[in-house]
């Protein structure tokens, strides 16, 4: 009879004490922000690990990062660059429209956040088009060249 009662006791018990394993505390823990970049650190994180595949990455552990977007342009010269991207964020096809601008020499250079050039093509027209459906859903820089100078770099979202 006791039986009867102590096994399922002992199931709950066990139960519950596997229930935490996805916590953790840690004992501190801070951001620092500069010009070249941001650190985070903290004290008492057990486990972290950073897997990187070719097309994606996973971040386990309790820090995460902190995503910032940066938009680049060229200060050294007068550089009259208008452009459109869109739709942004997207799904299947990004379109490049040059307003008001020589497309002479004109290229675009696709990266993703490790820096690794993923994609390039020329822009020969006002409107291009650039096929993303075969990337993964993250975050991407595109940059806009002339005659291999970068003219502006703008921040894509892929779904």
């Amino acid at each position: 009879m006791k039986n009867r009662f102590f096994i399922p006791l002992l199931q709950l018990g066990l139960g519950i004490a596997t229930a935490n394993a996805q916590s953790n505390t840690t004992a501190s823990g801070k951001n620092i922000l500069g010009t070249g970049g941001s650190v985070s650190y903290s004290v008492g994180q057990m486990v972290y690990a950073n897997i990187i595949g070719i097309k994606e990455s996973v971040v386990t552990g309790v820090q995460q990062p902190l995503e910032i977007q940066v938009v680049l342009g060229n200060q050294e010269f007068d550089i009259k660059l208008e452009g459109k991207i869109y739709p942004n964020p997207t799904t299947d096809v990004l379109n490049i429209v040059i307003e008001n601008t020589e497309i002479i020499g004109l290229t675009y250079q696709l990266y993703d956040l490790f820096g690794r050039l993923l994609l390039e093509g020329k822009i020969q027209n006002e409107k291009t088009e650039v096929e993303m459906s075969g990337f993964s859903r993250a975050s991407y820089l595109l940059n806009v060249n002339q005659n291999n100078k970068i003219m502006k770099t703008f921040k894509i979202i892929k779904n």
